[in-house]
């Protein structure tokens, strides 16, 4: 049996997503029916057949990820490192109210 990690952030992703691909077909091989694997796992019902499916027909191939549609994500590393100059919608103004001032200080004489 394959043990399920009780923090999330130690496992990378593409890991735990092969580690919930293994509980759906390790129980698929010994006979197990879907309504049980989808109790047991708790994914839903098109998943496991899917997840069955491409098994049977591929094997331990199918079970790695496939290419997702559409463009590549391309990351700009010159975007990345210089800051974004703020624009009037995430200016953030600073007012007198918001300044803390000094106990005692000529700030604290109301002004007419």
């Amino acid at each position: 049996m394959i043990a399920r990690s009780s923090r999330r952030g130690c496992v990378p992703p593409s890991l735990r997503a092969g580690l919930a691909r293994a509980r759906i077909v390790l129980p698929a091989a010994d006979g197990a029916a879907v309504k049980d694997i989808v109790e047991r796992v708790g994914a839903s019902k098109p998943t496991v057949i899917g997840w069955r499916t491409r098994y049977a027909a591929e094997g331990l191939g199918g079970l790695e990820d496939r290419p997702k549609r559409g463009r590549r994500r391309v990351i700009d590393e010159v975007v990345v490192v210089l800051p974004t100059p703020p624009t009037a919608a995430t200016a953030v103004t600073v007012t007198q109210r918001v300044i803390p001032r000094p106990a005692g200080s000529d700030l604290d004489i109301p002004r007419a």
